[in-house]
């Protein structure tokens, strides 16, 4: 009987609509995963330049605050500066920290002054 409840959980994990499962997209110059916390994270930009991280992004007429950076998300070398908004609470680094690493013309990376979690 007790094999039955620790098997419960998982059976209702596994049950989750497709609705709730982590999806991504493309939206103005990044490529975003809607997290299953109902926030999103950068998965890539595509841009160069000054890039300027928005604080919210909207996918299927829903608004969803860009909290997460992901490992290598400006792994395509061409941006000279970032701009992080105060939503942006954490990185979702692979070991070593790699979401600047192939920023060769990377100058600046400018902090939102309300950012709870960087300065």
């Amino acid at each position: 009987m007790r094999t039955r409840f620790k098997v419960l959980p998982l059976l209702l994990l596994l049950a989750l609509p497709a609705a709730m499962q982590a999806q991504q997209f493309y939206s103005d110059g990044f490529y975003f995963n809607i997290n299953y916390t109902g926030t999103a994270t950068i998965m890539q930009c595509l841009g160069g330049g000054a890039v300027t991280i928005p604080s919210s992004v909207v996918f299927s007429n829903v608004s969803y605050t860009v909290a997460y950076i992901g490992g290598s998300a400006f792994g395509g070398g061409g941006i000279t500066s970032v701009s992080i908004p105060s939503s942006v609470i954490g990185l979702n680094a692979e070991p070593g920290g790699a979401e600047f690493e192939s920023c060769p013309n990377l100058t600046a990376i400018t902090v939102d002054t309300n950012n709870p979690a960087y300065s």
